[in-house]
């Protein structure tokens, strides 16, 4: 586990592992991270726990999501778990949704 300023020069020069994939961590923010896969493709994440559960969250696809906007999303998430809330169940909930 790496840990590391994300600046868009690191991301783009993160090389792909051969099979799975290869987390590189923010050292600013705790849990925010870019996942780099074997299909090529990056994606920021925020790890976190929320009532003793570690959850992983995908923020976004680099580079449609750009470092600075993915980090405010990580922050906006964390600041959502301190007032009690889940992200990735209200996103699940979304998604559970019933549709007309």
């Amino acid at each position: 586990m790496k840990r590391v300023k994300l600046t868009y020069k690191l991301i783009k020069g993160l090389t792909y592992p051969k099979s799975g994939n290869e987390i590189t961590y923010c050292g600013e923010l705790k849990g925010f991270g870019i996942r780099a896969t074997a299909k090529d493709a990056k994606s920021f994440i925020l790890n976190y726990r929320f009532q003793g559960r570690e959850r992983r969250v995908t923020i976004g696809a680099y580079p449609i999501w750009s470092v600075s906007a993915a980090r405010d999303q990580a922050a906006h998430m964390k600041r959502q778990l301190d007032l009690g809330n889940d992200p990735l169940a209200e996103r699940d909930t979304q998604r559970n949704a019933p549709t007309v």
